[in-house]
């Protein structure tokens, strides 16, 4: 009977070196599958946070002082009066201008650099795939971040919430721009904080708190330290909640992409709608030294604005509740995203090297963290 069995490699060349299994190893990895899932870090999201606000006010200050130093740097000791001159510069267009300029560089910088340091390849951990939406859902979301803009003017027209001295700056930096300002205007407040602020909070750190703790969670906790960095009790309030919109949105197509867009439109129309009109409703201040005829017209007329955009915002949370699997199953990049993100079902990690199997002429890849 003759052997049929193929000969090994030692056999067609005597003078290989023998191939060296490691069972060890092949064992750790092969039962690495079994073991529980790493659990993701949340702690540098949250430091990441800590730094862009001590950052971002260190770097402001620092350079304000350091351009009132150099108008001062010729003028005569006697007559300068150094800390009132600071005081006007502070709250002057230049340092609203070096303020948004700063803050949009260290939130981007931020969370591109937290996300280059993570073992996850970056595309990945900013969540910055191609999303699950069609034309129709893109206008209904942006319809829908513009309804929580209207719905909080509309609050703030009855009067209810107090006075925000954030937005009026802002406003009135706004409306006495040049047409240069104008411009930077768009590019600072309308378009960079789509990019910036969504890579940080709905990409680098929404991302990692859903993988952590779900959902709701994630999103709500996301949305709270996004009203946070505003500094602004009114203004705050406005992002978290815009920020709830745009963190369901990512959560339902699976990419920060629409909620960039979504954020960049909004706050873009509102840029050029503050230069072009002022303030866009007259507020129950207001109200109250006209006629009962004039004020009843002034409620009215934020009342529709507050019902017709809590509806175009239910239409857009059911539109994108009811569709959001259909969208995926035409795209299936990606796992289905139920609760945690498929990312924390990753295998523990051994070696970030290949390691070699007891079988000679294999080898057992082992994935990322």
């Amino acid at each position: 009977m003759s052997d049929t069995s193929e000969p090994t490699s030692a056999e067609l060349n005597p003078y290989a070196p023998p191939v060296r299994a490691e069972p060890i190893l092949a064992q750790r990895v092969e039962a690495a599958g079994d073991l529980p899932a790493r659990r993701p870090r949340v702690w540098p999201v949250f430091v990441g946070f800590v730094v862009c606000l001590v950052l971002d006010a260190f770097v402001v200050a620092m350079v304000v002082v350091a351009i009132a130093v150099y108008q001062h740097a010729g003028a005569d000791p006697a007559k300068a009066d150094f800390s009132s001159d600071l005081d006007a510069l502070i709250n002057s267009p230049t340092a609203i201008w070096v303020s948004l300029v700063i803050t949009s560089l260290i939130l981007a910088a931020v969370a591109i650099g937290g996300a280059l340091l993570s073992p996850v390849p970056l595309r990945e951990r900013l969540n910055l795939h191609r999303p699950h939406i069609t034309w129709f859902g893109m206008l209904l979301a942006i319809a829908g971040t513009l309804a929580v803009g209207t719905i909080f003017t509309a609050i703030d027209g009855f009067g209810v919430l107090p006075k925000s001295e954030t937005l009026t700056e802002i406003g009135e930096f706004i409306e006495e721009s040049t047409p240069i300002g104008f411009l930077f205007s768009i590019l600072m407040i309308g378009l960079a904080p789509g990019l910036d602020e969504e890579l940080m909070f709905r990409g680098y750190m929404q991302t990692r708190l859903v993988e952590r703790w779900g959902a709701a969670v994630g999103i709500l906790i996301t949305s709270i330290l996004f009203g946070v960095l505003h500094l602004d009790l009114v203004q705050g309030a406005f992002a978290a909640g815009m920020g709830l919109l745009l963190g369901y949105l990512t959560l339902r197509v699976r990419s920060i992409v629409p909620a960039m867009i979504c954020h960049a439109v909004n706050n873009t129309i509102s840029t050029v709608a503050e230069y072009i009109f002022g303030t866009a409703l007259p507020s129950a201040e207001v109200a109250g030294g006209l006629e009962e005829t004039a004020a009843s017209d002034v409620i009215l007329s934020n009342a529709i604005l507050l019902a017709g955009g809590c509806g175009v915002l239910a239409m857009a949370v059911l539109y994108f509740n009811r569709n959001a699997e259909r969208f995926a199953e035409r795209n299936q990049e990606f796992p289905q995203f139920a609760g945690p993100n498929s990312m924390s079902a990753l295998p523990l990690p051994v070696s970030p090297l290949p390691l070699r199997s007891s079988e000679p002429g294999t080898t057992t890849e082992v994935p990322p963290a």
